[in-house]
């Protein structure tokens, strides 16, 4: 093992033993009050950047941010392949600052795009472009792909399709979390929302649990076809910053 693997391998291990376990993470989310919410995390690595008064979606990107910190961290050490993994990870982040991107660029307020450095895909690109069409022009000849829209929905969940599917290319162990995330996509947006997915959604889905699950019209047909990795005890969904915290 080389030396960047070791100084990653003790990092990782540092945030591992920081992390919420489930019952902590539930009696976060089970908390009466945003503030009781936000004095529990200002217990915990997460009180450098989450404050009191701080809103939801304050809270939130907070959270992300000092995950993002500690991922930055980590490819500051990790040999290239690990790079390559750790930009993966850090994916919902740009889609993120793509979504948002595109609405400013329809004159909508959001919120500062986060800070990812080394761990982005094809945001220093993106965050230059002035129009949607630009948007959709780079994301198509990006690792991205062609989100067949350019609509902040559609080029969201072509993204995170994408996302998705590039998780198991490069990191095989995420397969569970991201077919159930992939599910989970499907679900909300083809049978709750009543919205077909783009063509390049589609078809990086069906990559990663199949054709059948796309075409099932109810969210029990949806279940019943979901491949059986996803039972296999991995989190079902990759949006990372939900449970684990960094390490001092």
């Amino acid at each position: 093992m080389s030396a960047g693997w070791v100084a990653v391998s003790v990092r990782a291990g540092s945030m591992t033993r920081s992390c919420l376990d489930r019952d902590r993470a539930r009696a976060l989310a089970a908390s009466p009050k945003l503030q009781s919410a936000l004095a529990a995390l200002n217990a915990t690595q997460y009180r450098h950047q989450v404050q009191a008064g701080q809103t939801l979606a304050q809270a939130q990107r907070a959270v992300t941010s000092t995950l993002l910190w500690n991922l930055r961290v980590l490819a500051g050490w990790a040999p290239r392949h690990g790079v390559t993994v750790l930009r993966a990870l850090a994916g919902e982040a740009e889609i993120s600052n793509v979504v948002d991107h595109l609405q400013r660029l329809a004159g909508s307020e959001a919120p500062p795009p986060y800070q990812l450095s080394g761990l982005a895909t094809t945001w220093p690109r993106l965050s230059r472009t002035a129009s949607s069409g630009e948007v959709r022009s780079v994301l198509a000849t990006s690792p991205w792909g062609d989100p067949g829209g350019s609509t902040p929905d559609e080029v969201g969940m072509s993204m995170r399709a994408s996302l998705y599917d590039r998780l198991v290319g490069t990191a095989p162990a995420t397969a569970p979390w991201a077919a159930g995330a992939t599910l989970l996509l499907v679900a909300r947006e083809v049978l709750v929302e009543r919205r077909g997915l783009p063509s390049p959604a589609r078809l990086w889905a069906s990559r990663v649990i199949g054709t059948a699950a796309l075409s099932a019209p109810t969210v029990a047909g949806l279940r019943a076809s979901a491949p059986a990795v996803v039972d296999a005890g991995a989190p079902r969904s990759p949006r990372w910053h939900h449970l684990c915290l960094p390490g001092a």
